[in-house]
């Protein structure tokens, strides 16, 4: 995945590692003079006295963009909550109303727990040279290790949050934040700042958008669960409808452009001819078969180059176009039929006893008289499964000969897609996916993808997938000690 340009030395978010409630030991001993900025305070490395008003500048507006966040959420309330009810026709479903306040609960939890309120707030901001003059004495820091390979200082910040079975999020905060800053780049401090910021306000933020498309998107996988779905291939589905539907309550509550950034933020259709018609969009698979979104969450802690680091751009860009595209033909149904077209599907589903993605396609049909299988269609190069998985599987073993690891990868993606829920045995597939990582030096991103996929197929019974994929999991805990150990 593209990285910003953050001139930090390392930055590392380690879900294994809290910022202590209290000042992080040593950062109030490197003479760094405090600066009230709203209602947050900045403590500035007097080498950058220079660019203080940029540091402040940036303080201030994080500060104010984390208040209007807080604003907007505090707008999904229990009245939104009976409005979203009543759009998914689920009002006298109490397992869809308890999915749908849990969802709405624990999201909002999250959102708001990541960052401390703006009174809180404590930002380091110092230079490369301060910090190691400082370790040179002798002396110790907070959230900073040296790095065995270089002997430079390595930030690491992270959280440590818990979670018990049906409760919310809980965890610790981020109070006291260091920020360094590099000496010798091309990238002025004043930008550097911004730029952590902002990658620190992307990763921890979850706006009114989020919220409510996971809240629709649970619920709509709560009414598949109940009718028994068949087929994984059910994203273009829940993903797209959960997009359209959280931009309608969104336009409803007087927050237009929320509900626009909330297709925006996938980027412009136009964006993706290049790959429009490899989309795959009728064979996007559930999260929980995914490869990628299944080790997105570890990338991060393993970063990437090269070979790695394309294939991560190459498919966070397909699942991008995925999701934007998947957005859009819902919200054209909801444009052309109206917004109760989503509580007549949702209702024809819930009398069936078993549903496929075929099946998900027909009631759409029922329901509104649209041909959304040709739709689909128009995202794909071939007209059935079986048409497409020859070229993708070709292409697999044309990369694998001429040792191209990454390219190799995406392929495998592609024909896991097309065959998973055709009787396949998922646990060659993961293997060879993860023997693939490991080619691109990502083994804890493979131990972190084969352990997903064990759960997965242990939650689905899924014998003997499930246990040759713990045998597995197990040998590869042992090839790689380093990697399977938590981040510390």
């Amino acid at each position: 995945m593209k990285r910003p340009a953050c001139a930090t030395f390392l930055i590392l978010f380690l879900a294994a590692l809290t910022i202590a409630a209290e000042p992080p030991q040593g950062w109030l001993e490197l003479g760094l003079e405090p600066r009230p900025v709203e209602a947050a305070t900045l403590y500035l490395d007097p080498k950058l006295a220079e660019h203080a008003s940029e540091f402040e500048r940036a303080v201030a507006q994080f500060v104010q963009s984390r208040r209007i966040r807080e604003e907007q959420l505090g707008r999904i309330d229990a009245s939104v909550e009976v409005k979203l009810r009543q759009v998914l026709g689920v009002q006298s479903d109490e397992k869809a109303a308890e999915t749908l306040a849990q969802t709405l609960a624990i999201t909002r939890d999250l959102g708001q727990r990541w960052i401390a309120p703006p009174e809180k707030l404590r930002f380091y901001v110092t230079v490369k040279s301060t910090v190691q003059d400082y370790l040179a004495r002798g002396g110790r820091l907070d959230s900073v290790v040296i790095d065995p390979q270089t002997g430079g200082p390595v930030l690491q910040l992270g959280w440590k949050v818990k979670k018990k079975a049906g409760e919310a999020l809980v965890g610790d905060p981020l109070e006291h934040i260091p920020v360094p800053i590099q000496e010798q780049s091309q990238v002025p401090p004043g930008e550097q700042f911004r730029q952590f910021l902002g990658g620190l306000e992307k990763l921890s933020s979850i706006g009114p958008g989020i919220l409510l498309h996971e809240a629709v998107e649970m619920v709509l996988l709560h009414q598949l669960a109940d009718s028994r779905y068949t087929d994984p291939c059910i994203r273009w589905f829940t993903d797209g409808f959960a997009t359209a539907v959280a931009a309608h309550m969104l336009r409803e509550i007087g927050m237009p452009d929320e509900a626009r950034s909330i297709f925006a933020v996938w980027g412009r259709p136009e964006e993706y001819d290049d790959i429009r018609g490899q989309v795959n969009l009728r064979w996007w698979l559930n999260l929980s078969y995914t490869v990628y979104d299944s080790v997105r969450a570890a990338e991060y802690q393993t970063p990437a180059a090269g070979d790695a680091d394309s294939f991560f751009e190459r498919e966070a860009r397909l699942s991008n176009a995925r999701y934007l595209f998947s957005a859009i033909e819902a919200q054209r149904l909801i444009d052309e039929h109206g917004i109760d077209c989503v509580k007549a599907i949702l209702g024809s589903i819930r009398q069936e006893q078993r549903i496929s993605s075929d099946r998900l396609i027909r009631i759409v049909h029922e329901v509104t008289g649209e041909d959304i299988e040709a739709r689909l269609r128009a995202y794909q190069s071939f007209a059935s499964r079986e048409d497409g998985d020859a070229p993708h599987s070709d292409a697999y073993v044309v990369a694998r000969r001429g040792g191209n690891a990454g390219e190799a990868l995406y392929q495998l993606l592609r024909v896991m897609e097309l065959r998973l829920g055709t009787g396949d045995a998922p646990a060659a597939f993961y293997g060879q996916a993860a023997e693939l990582l490991i080619e691109l030096k990502q083994p804890r991103v493979a131990i972190h993808l084969i352990e997903t996929a064990a759960q997965a197929c242990q939650q689905r019974r899924a014998e003997p997938a499930a246990s040759q994929l713990q045998a597995y999991l197990q040998e590869l805990r042992s090839r790689f000690p380093s990697a399977a150990a938590p981040a510390r």
